[in-house]
């Protein structure tokens, strides 16, 4: 190890080892060649930083080599299915049935002479004469009638059984984008705006920065 690399060494060693303890906020060391050469500055101090990620900002220093990288927004999966058998009941509905029969509209007088009427239906002769006999016909009128004379249960559909598919998971693409990412990106942190120490949650850490320069001494 060169003389000038452990002074820088010592003096760096020392520095943190104060700043460690608590006993300074800041310190400057300088190292000077007497010759041509490069001076070095070091600065160490600490800092507190905000624990949310939203109140930092990334300073960058070192801007890196730009990739462009693939980044998977959505996994593709397969679809996973199974069958079942699935029962259908019949399908169907009540419809009226319709007969015809015979409707026969008599017109009586009563002892007074007063009209009054009866309808009977499908007479036969016998009955028809009986009427006759029960009371004085003043006329008759007869007509086919159609009427609902009952319903019947009409299959629109058959009951059966299918084999069914049943899908537990649907397939999905993969899906994704495309982003710039910066290799041997270098920087550091910071608050976006002034923070008080232990007014949230954060942080001290300690930071060290090196600055250089070419001189020529005489």
């Amino acid at each position: 190890m060169t003389k000038k690399a452990r002074i820088i060494y010592t003096a760096v060693a020392l520095t943190c080892t104060a700043v460690a303890a608590g006993f300074i906020t800041g310190v400057h060391a300088e190292q000077k060649p007497s010759h041509h050469g490069e001076k070095v500055t070091v600065s160490f101090d600490t800092r507190w930083l905000s624990g949310n990620p939203d109140d930092l900002e990334f300073i960058i220093e070192y801007q890196g080599i730009p990739e462009e990288r693939y980044v998977v927004d959505q996994e593709a999966r397969e679809e996973i299915s199974h069958y079942e058998t699935v029962h259908h009941s019949e399908v169907s509905h009540q419809e009226n049935v319709y007969s015809t029969r015979t409707k026969y509209t008599f017109t009586l007088l009563d002892i007074n002479g007063d009209e009054y009427t009866e309808i009977y239906y499908d007479l036969t002769d016998e009955e028809r004469r009986a009427v006759y006999r029960s009371a004085k016909v003043k006329s008759v009128d007869t007509q086919e009638e159609r009427y609902v004379s009952g319903t019947r249960t009409v299959i629109d559909r058959e009951a059966y059984d299918e084999r069914v598919k049943v899908i537990d998971q649907s397939a999905q693409e993969e899906r994704g984008h495309y982003e710039t990412v910066y290799i041997g990106q270098k920087g550091y942190y910071v608050n976006k705006t002034e923070t008080v120490p232990y007014s949230g949650e954060g942080h001290f850490e300690g930071w060290m920065r090196k600055s250089s320069e070419e001189r020529n001494e005489e």
